[in-house]
């Protein structure tokens, strides 16, 4: 079967099928071929948190956006994928199946990062870049609960992490990270006895993996990872990690047309699918 039939990819789509071994991978169940991509998983997250009135009492109820790690696809649509060069389409097969036999029960950002590293067709851009901001607004008062969010907080709290990624390729509904900064705002000030006895200092509230595949505007791989931590001075903490992949022209064009051929590939090759 030729590769551009087995694949078929739509910007801001809800999952994707692929084989068991890479779903596995991504996170899905056992049995399951349906992954979900970070776009839907962010937007459809509904942040609750629920700090105990007693210390040594644990509850958590959707307290924390995480995932191992999802995929992204950006502008990478079927005609997209049918007009790359051939060495972008074989990356993306052959990462496929490098991730599917990965000998872990369930992958994450440092095991694909590791994988990445180590593939020979691959080649790493630049450093990885790691980077960290904090997000404070005086006045103990400023949030008080989600409800009351006024648009001029929203407006900060965005304008924030969007400056702090500075990157238009990482797209997400930041509503989702207004409501956990306002939230944990919120929270902190309604238990503050709790978080300043030394019990509760900081809590991580997001920590998000993703993998962005290639398309036509931006042929390489990137592999970002997103942390949020919260601490018990009303402050937020943004961290960002990044690393991009490009194909390596070099070993791939040394390669024989039957060491290339990747038809065989056809099962680990991401699939549409719209929930």
């Amino acid at each position: 079967m030729d590769i551009e039939a087995a694949v078929s990819l739509l910007n801001e789509i809800a999952s994707v099928r692929c084989s068991p071994q890479l779903a596995k991978f991504f996170g899905a169940k056992e049995g399951d071929d349906s992954v979900s991509t970070i776009g839907h998983l962010v937007k459809s997250f509904k942040f609750k948190l629920q700090l105990p009135s007693v210390p040594d009492i644990a509850t958590e109820a959707n307290d924390k956006l995480k995932t191992e790690l999802a995929p992204c696809f950006g502008d990478l649509t079927d005609d997209a994928f049918a007009s790359m060069d051939e060495d972008l389409k074989f990356i993306i097969g052959a990462a496929n199946l490098k991730l599917a036999a990965a000998p872990v029960e369930k992958g994450d950002w440092d095991t694909t990062y590791s994988i990445f590293l180590q593939s020979t067709f691959l080649t790493p851009i630049d450093v990885l870049v790691s980077r960290s901001d904090k997000f404070m607004e005086d006045g103990s008062n400023y949030f008080r609960i989600k409800e009351d969010i006024t648009k001029s907080t929203a407006r900060k709290v965005e304008s924030w992490f969007q400056n702090f990624i500075a990157d238009e390729d990482v797209k997400f509904d930041l509503k989702v990270f207004v409501d956990i900064v306002a939230t944990t705002s919120a929270a902190i000030e309604r238990f503050k006895d709790f978080f300043y006895t030394g019990q509760y200092k900081e809590k991580e509230v997001v920590d998000i993996g993703v993998l962005r595949y290639p398309d036509l505007d931006n042929p390489r791989f990137k592999l970002y990872r997103i942390r949020l931590i919260a601490w018990s001075d009303c402050r937020h903490e943004a961290k960002y990690d990044v690393h991009c992949f490009a194909p390596n022209r070099d070993i791939i064009g040394r390669m024989s047309e039957k060491a290339k051929d990747i038809s065989e590939l056809d099962d680990f090759l991401l699939k549409r699918e719209k929930l």
